[in-house]
């Protein structure tokens, strides 16, 4: 767990986002949607596999729990990966537990409650930050989980 999240050398990790958002799409989700990725490459000293676990579990947790009427935003940039979902506000109380594992915040959609769990452990292996938001911010609603770089 967490052993092999780095790299020997730096990969551009958005082909590698976008592969991810292109399987939702072969499975029907991709409608749901809404990727944002840098012009400019993006090199990060992470396994290519563990970015994309990383950022297939956020994506997930976004499209289970999320309002499905309403759009998921993902974007890369050089600051981080922010993946947003409209939706009910997450009770700031739960927020840091989520990322143990099995914590679902009462949620009912279905789901382990491993998704943030398994982010959490990629990132802190990558030396990269998790941060979790609720309400998304500048929204009233909704969530955010960024991974700063």
């Amino acid at each position: 767990e967490g052993g092999g999240v780095l790299a020997e050398a730096s990969a551009d990790m958005g082909p590698i986002l976008a592969l991810v958002v292109e399987d939702f799409a072969r499975a029907g989700q991709g409608d749901r949607l809404d990727l944002t990725l840098p012009a400019e490459a993006l090199p990060l000293r992470i396994d290519p596999d563990a970015f994309a676990v990383l950022a297939r579990n956020l994506i997930e947790n976004a499209l289970a729990h999320g309002d499905p009427a309403a759009p998921v935003t993902v974007a890369l940039d050089r600051s981080g990966l922010r993946v947003t979902n409209a939706g009910p506000v997450v009770d700031p109380t739960l927020l840091p537990q989520l990322t143990t594992r099995f914590e679902r915040g009462g949620s009912l959609a279905p789901g382990s409650g491993l998704g943030l769990a398994i982010v959490a452990t990629i990132a802190s292996a990558a030396g990269l930050s998790l941060r979790l938001a609720s309400p998304a911010p500048g929204r009233s609603d909704g969530f955010e989980a960024r991974v700063g770089f």
